[in-house]
């Protein structure tokens, strides 16, 4: 082989990239719809069985940890939640993004409008979906990137003022 620039290369380098742009994404009326299902079913998983809406073991990541856990557990976490919440809240979904990250995966980030505590929140989540049997799609990871239980417990306490009135 010849020498160029003072190395040798002994064999070829390729590399492969598959690449999906957001645009592609949105292009594709079919997976937008799945997505836009799976989301909406999301609000429900507390009330519903939708345990096949999550893989067996799920990636939570949140600021300070990052825990692999079983399907059950997670379900068992969010009924907890709703039972401490109550009927008093509710969310809606505002928006969302996919990026296709891998074949038969996605990278999806939801945007949330939460009515809780009597004022509205801005709630963002990012999820890893993957295919699911039966067409749908199936969380592998969740990254909330707000504790609401922390926002609501912080929302309904009272603000106390100091001697001069400040809060």
């Amino acid at each position: 082989m010849a020498m160029e620039s003072g190395f040798r290369l002994s064999r070829p380098a390729v590399y492969e990239i598959e690449v999906t742009t957001p645009s592609a994404l949105e292009n594709d009326h079919r997976l937008s719809e799945r997505i836009s299902a799976f989301l909406r079913s999301w609000t429900d998983l507390a009330r519903q069985d939708q345990s096949d809406m999550l893989a067996e073991n799920v990636l939570i990541g949140t600021e300070s940890s990052t825990a692999i856990i079983s399907r059950d557990a997670f379900l068992a976490a969010v009924r907890a939640r709703h039972t401490k919440i109550g009927g008093r809240s509710t969310s809606q979904l505002s928006t969302w993004t996919a990026t296709g990250v891998g074949r038969g995966l996605l990278l999806v980030t939801a945007t949330w409008v939460f009515d809780g505590a009597g004022a509205d929140i801005s709630l963002v989540s990012d999820f890893l979906l993957q295919d699911a049997s039966g067409g749908g799609l199936r969380c592998a990871a969740y990254l909330p990137r707000q504790d609401v239980t922390a926002m609501l417990s912080s929302a309904s306490s009272p603000v106390t003022a100091d001697s001069a009135g400040q809060p």
